[in-house]
């Protein structure tokens, strides 16, 4: 049997619970809910079951698996899944944040992951073929990247996600605008803060200065008294000299 045939039957013994679809033939591709080209698995579109590994199918391009009780994180099963063109798994009870690798599928055209518990930050698809896109009614939070590709959809493509913000939903994220005031707040106070420095270095400057001069017109007038002093003992010297002669 075919490695494509077997991946399906294990999918099916681990999801369909309920036995309620009937893979009896040996032509997987005449199986509920795939289609083939060329003997390939291309879509697998199935409901009401519980998820488990397609990995194997290699080739798989579509796949929706909207409206079953899904649950726990994004299947990383699907990442493998290099050659999906369109991935559908809205209305289930999916939770956690989604993985960064979900921009190694390359060829996506369609996402649809609504109406599910997905949380955490929204991670920057920039897939260049992403035409359509639905991620309304989950839990995501914190600020919407401003990628190439999801600057393209409008805002109701994210709607129901209470706490998430951005320039591409018309929503002012608070953290960053709090954020901005805050170093608003950080470069006013280094600036008067260099002002009130530059101000006393200033006052300092001028008053060494100023006790410079002082000193020196000091020191000069007390030269200038002792100059004097000179002079007038010299003048009694003379005097004490010259009058014993005039006697």
């Amino acid at each position: 049997m075919k490695e494509e045939a077997q991946a399906l039957l294990a999918f099916k013994n681990g999801a369909d619970v309920n036995n309620m679809l009937m893979y009896t033939t040996n032509n997987y591709c005449q199986w509920e809910g795939v289609q083939c080209i060329n003997g390939s698995v291309v879509k697998y579109q199935i409901q009401h079951l519980n998820l488990q590994d397609l990995s194997p199918l290699t080739n798989l391009k579509s796949l929706f698996l909207s409206q079953n009780n899904f649950s726990g994180s994004f299947p990383p099963s699907i990442l493998i899944l290099k050659r999906l063109v369109a991935l559908s798994l809205s209305s289930n009870n999916f939770s956690d944040t989604l993985p960064f690798e979900l921009n190694d599928l390359k060829n996506l055209l369609s996402l649809n992951l609504s109406f599910n518990h997905f949380s955490g930050s929204f991670p920057p698809l920039n897939q260049a073929h992403l035409k359509v896109l639905d991620v309304s009614n989950n839990n995501f939070s914190g600020a919407l990247p401003n990628t190439e590709t999801l600057s393209h959809f409008k805002p109701a493509s994210f709607s129901n996600n209470s706490y998430l913000c951005g320039e591409i939903i018309h929503k002012e994220c608070p953290y960053h605008h709090h954020h901005h005031n805050h170093g608003l707040r950080i470069a006013l106070i280094v600036f008067f803060a260099t002002i009130c420095i530059a101000i006393c270095a200033i006052l300092v400057i001028k008053k060494n200065k100023s006790g410079g001069e002082s000193s020196t017109r000091f020191d000069q007038g007390r030269a200038a008294s002792g100059d004097t002093a000179t002079s007038t003992k010299h003048v009694q010297v003379a005097t004490v000299v010259v009058s014993p002669l005039t006697i």
